[in-house]
């Protein structure tokens, strides 16, 4: 496998992560100072990107869900996009999954850090990062092509691209370790684990 689990339980840090999902005509919720604030989506993978960052660093935060069908017209104020993640913490907002957790090491140098201080290390993780970015790819493909309107064929093309993303992610792991950091898991392995989570879960849904 690619690696175990790394988010198998909610840490209480996480408030609110099975909040219902806010809509157009919402109110927006009013923040609590010195708390961050993590814009997400429940079944998001690049939400759960940074969700997992913030529960490794133990940051207390709220998490406030968002509809992504029918969005509330404030959230337009926090992320012109109207994309999740988006985060937030007294006022000051970043959005992008591969941005948030670079800044949460700056916001909160007290905490374990995500990306490793030594430039090399983090480098080669930056790197693996984007070669690992056909899991992102296949996981697209899987969802639209489950979703009809494809071809059998088309279907089992698919698959297949799928199948040998995860033989190519496996073989980027460091020395057959469990996690593309090694031992322990790292920022390559944070931000690609809910990709290739979901990735195993539509491939098993179709077998």
């Amino acid at each position: 496998s690619v690696g175990p689990i790394l988010l198998v339980m909610v840490p209480s840090s996480l408030v609110g992560i099975q909040s219902p999902h806010l809509k157009k005509g919402d109110p927006e919720p009013a923040p609590v100072a010195s708390r961050a604030r993590l814009f997400s989506m429940r079944f998001c993978p690049y939400s759960q990107r940074v969700a997992i960052c913030l529960a490794k660093k133990g940051i207390l935060t709220e998490i406030v869900n968002i509809s992504l069908v029918d969005k509330p017209d404030w959230y337009y104020g926090k992320n012109p996009k109207g994309t999740v993640p988006t985060f937030e913490m007294d006022g000051k907002i970043v959005f992008e999954s591969l941005i948030i957790p670079e800044c949460l090491d700056g916001i909160f140098p007290d905490s374990p850090p995500i990306l490793p201080a030594e430039p090399y290390t983090r480098a080669r993780q930056r790197i693996l990062v984007e070669q690992l970015n056909v899991a992102k790819e296949a996981f697209g493909g899987m969802f639209f092509a489950l979703k009809g309107g494809k071809s059998d064929v088309e279907v089992k093309a698919t698959i297949g691209t799928a199948l040998a993303a995860l033989d190519a992610c496996e073989k980027l792991a460091a020395n057959n370790a469990p996690f593309f950091y090694g031992s322990v898991p790292g920022y390559a392995d944070y931000m690609t684990y809910p990709l290739v989570d979901r990735l195993c879960v539509l491939l098993r849904g179709i077998r």
